[in-house]
């Protein structure tokens, strides 16, 4: 037997070998009851502790009450029943995490993969999480006693992963974390594909219950999700201020594609927290409808440091929104923290084939510094319906081409404190 053959069915044994050796390990065999009332948090955690390389843990019909779960590499955690995080803060340890730019202890998430370490090594790879099913954190009670009991930046989200690699959340309906739903930190090689994010409902909405928040993470997919939430879909992140900007670890490499946005606060965001820098973006073939904010956005503030570049919006339609784009360093909120020692830098942004069919307060908002303006950014085929028009203030080389403006109210441009401006014509 030659020796490529002799190769071929010692591999073909060594894959048959280990499929045949990954075992599920069913909670409901285990002694977990789906009733939405017992506890199963031990049951489940040693289920997942169990399992070897390959292995699954399933979640099957019914409702299972859980506190936080850590999970481990080389792992699967299937749900096609709904996981429901208890209500109770003693089932959520303080653990180190990080939220709105700063590294602090925050209650465990009902789902925690890795631990913090923004020095360190991925210390969880390979693991998915998938399934027909339902993670709903319980965050509107349990947030209110997280945050009672130690301050609003305390509360955990539905999912957080830190310093992992590979990981893969697909399928599910992610809903109701205490506050942001999904959060990715210092992570890498990262996939969201076919989720529901949903944080707010007729009579609730979590406060900053953003969808999927990437935070100095990198190679991060986020396809074909839905999003109702409570505040932005997607906001794009690295840390605020003077330590996001001496940890200097950046978002890069993010691609954001055939994402639906409905009646959320927020559209598809990169910032406000910006401080390690945001590059490589790209958010293709989405559509956002009904925000009480902005459908696309660079936020951030004079204080932040850091620098957004090479950033593409392309075929992108939406209606309903305060601006279809915004490119501000003037954002208000969540400015504490000692300042970076410069200011950020917005820069190298491509938006095309950008449509607003109507409904939006103002077209475009370009808002730079004095001491840092925003620069290169080209708008080619657009065409917004908006009842106030462009405004550009404080920006150099800045290009509009095959740009049609459809607003009710004032000039079509507005442009001050700029230089080379290109086809914005009254």
């Amino acid at each position: 037997m030659n020796s490529g053959r002799k190769f071929f069915l010692t591999l073909c044994l060594f894959v048959c070998v280990t499929s045949r050796a990954a075992t599920v390990h069913d909670i409901s065999r285990l002694g977990a009851k789906g009733d939405g009332t017992t506890l199963n948090t031990k049951i489940i955690q040693d289920a997942i502790n169990r399992c070897a390389p390959g292995d699954t843990v399933l979640i099957p019909a019914g409702t299972f009450l859980s506190g936080a779960l850590f999970l481990k590499s080389d792992m699967t955690l299937q749900i096609d029943g709904t996981l429901k995080g208890s209500a109770g803060i003693k089932d959520y340890p303080l653990i180190p995490c990080r939220f709105e730019g700063f590294e602090m202890n925050c209650y465990a998430s009902l789902l925690t993969l890795g631990k913090r370490d923004r020095n360190g090594p991925y210390n969880i790879t390979n693991v998915v999480i998938t399934g027909k099913g339902i993670i709903d954190g319980s965050g509107a009670a349990l947030g209110a006693a997280e945050k009672s009991a130690s301050g609003n930046r305390s509360r955990g989200r539905a999912i957080c992963m830190m310093n992992a690699q590979n990981i893969t959340v697909r399928g599910l309906t992610v809903s109701y974390g205490p506050a942001w739903t999904v959060h990715p930190i210092y992570s890498d090689n990262l996939v969201f594909d076919g989720l529901k994010l949903i944080s707010r409902n007729s009579t609730n909405s979590i406060g900053n219950g953003d969808g999927i928040d990437p935070d100095s993470c990198t190679h991060v997919l986020i396809n074909n999700c839905y999003f109702h939430t409570g505040d932005d879909a997607v906001a794009i992140k690295s840390g605020k201020n003077l330590e996001g900007y001496t940890i200097a670890r950046p978002t890069e490499h993010v691609v954001v594609s055939g994402c639906t946005v409905d009646d959320s606060h927020g559209g598809i965001m990169i910032g406000s927290e910006m401080s390690g820098s945001v590059r490589d973006i790209l958010v293709t073939n989405c559509v956002i409808n009904r925000t009480s904010s902005d459908g696309l956005g660079i936020k951030s503030s004079p204080g932040r440091g850091g620098t957004v570049e090479n950033v593409t919006y392309s075929h992108v339609t939406m209606s309903n929104v305060r601006a279809a784009v915004r490119i501000s360093t003037a954002y208000k909120n969540n400015n504490d923290g000692t300042k970076a020692p410069v200011p950020p830098t917005l820069k190298n942004v491509k938006c095309e084939n950008i449509v607003c069919a109507g409904g939006a307060r103002t077209a475009i908002v370009l808002e730079g510094l004095k001491n840092s303006e925003i620069s290169n950014v080209q708008f080619q085929d657009c065409d917004i319906v908006s009842d106030n028009g462009v405004v550009v203030d404080l920006a150099d080389g800045i290009t509009f081409s095959n740009v049609t403006i459809k607003n009710s109210t004032g000039p079509k441009f507005t442009v001050t404190n700029s230089k080379n401006v290109t086809g914005a014509d009254n």
